[in-house]
């Protein structure tokens, strides 16, 4: 995973592709895997995903640890088995989301 998160640093057009997968999730849950796997790689690259809507998204089983999500709009997403520990999520709004273990 180490040489994707460089890629996302040095190259601006990749963070965009894994950012355009994620949106899709929301459209196409066949791609929820691919989509946990892209905001997991976006997350350890450093993104901050502040003021960012993101309702409706699919990522069970992401790793979303240590991530910055303040603001965050996340009602209706498929959150399942998706771990945050130590991820900020001040002001994060879950309602209807998926949380379960």
């Amino acid at each position: 995973m180490g040489f994707l998160v460089e890629r996302v640093q040095k190259e601006p057009t990749f963070k965009q592709q894994l950012l355009a997968y994620i949106e899709h999730s929301k459209k196409d849950k066949k791609v929820a895997h691919g989509s946990s796997n892209a905001i997991t790689i976006l997350v350890r690259a450093g993104v901050q995903f502040i003021g960012t809507d993101l309702r409706g998204i699919r990522i069970p089983g992401a790793d979303l640890s240590y991530g910055l999500f303040d603001s965050v709009q996340l009602q209706d997403s498929d959150l399942r088995k998706v771990d945050i520990r130590g991820a900020w999520p001040r002001g994060t709004d879950l309602s209807r989301a998926n949380i379960s273990p």
